[in-house]
């Protein structure tokens, strides 16, 4: 039980450092010598065993025999809830502004919508858990997707933003478009692009395509390659042990 473990403190941090030197070496300074920098977590991936961080992490949720069993999202690559709204820009790229649709900001959680492929892939690098599965675990149906804290206020800032956009712009005429200072923008996306991508493109699929990488629309990934080199989506990042060079599907 979590109400059973002790806080985290300096004199704990002093014993990992001297029962395991070599491994504390390695570690970033800070995490040493700053209980705080410490995130306890109860829920782990069934699939990798990867920690999942309920106040960071996308995952989902479904039962097993009474009991819950969780599955870790990511992107591949890697952003965080700012950078998915645009609320910021990612690392290196250019900063293109905010999403200025309710209709844009509503695409951007489907990035995390599970489809089948998704657990093709998990057949494929994690058999051993699948095999312990009833058939009827291994949909996107019987998954529960999680939100944290951190992307629900990305999402309400961003629609804060859009709203207030839409607001000073709304679109006006049968196809949904307005004029700004002579320049005509969609109603349905008001010039919103995501990675280069136009919000309104594959409206079908409802999926928007983030940064010029990440997944292929569901629509269209039956037919592609799994993502990342050697075939399989990073592992990410904040996971020590897993390089660049190891390949995990998304859980």
């Amino acid at each position: 039980r979590l109400m059973d473990v002790e806080p985290l403190n300096r004199d704990a941090l002093a014993v990992l450092q001297t029962d395991y030197p070599m491994t504390c070496e390695k570690a970033p300074e800070y995490l040493m010598e700053d209980p705080n920098e410490w995130t306890l977590v109860s829920k782990f991936c069934f699939f990798s065993g990867g920690p999942i961080n309920v106040e960071e992490d996308v995952y989902y949720r479904a039962e097993l025999g009474g009991t819950e069993i969780y599955m870790l999202a990511f992107l591949s690559p890697s952003l965080s809830p700012e950078e998915l709204y645009r609320l910021k820009p990612g690392t290196g790229e250019e900063d293109t502004g905010p999403l200025k649709s309710i209709a844009a900001v509503g695409e951007v959680e489907s990035v995390y919508d599970l489809t089948g492929r998704d657990f093709d892939d998990l057949k494929l690098y994690h058999l051993g858990p699948c095999r312990a599965l009833p058939p009827y675990l291994l949909h996107p149906e019987t998954w529960t997707k999680v939100l944290p804290p951190r992307f629900m206020d990305a999402r309400e800032e961003a629609l804060r933003i859009a709203e207030d956009w839409e607001s000073r712009y709304p679109p006006n005429g049968p196809s949904g478009s307005t004029s700004v200072a002579g320049n005509t923008i969609s109603g349905a996306t008001q010039g919103d692009t995501v990675g280069g991508m136009m919000a309104g493109e594959n409206a079908g699929s409802g999926y928007v395509e983030l940064g010029g990488g990440g997944r292929p629309p569901p629509s269209t990934r039956s037919g592609m390659p799994p993502i990342g080199p050697g075939g399989g989506p990073g592992y990410p990042p904040q996971y020590p042990g897993h390089g660049p060079g190891m390949q995990t599907p998304m859980n």
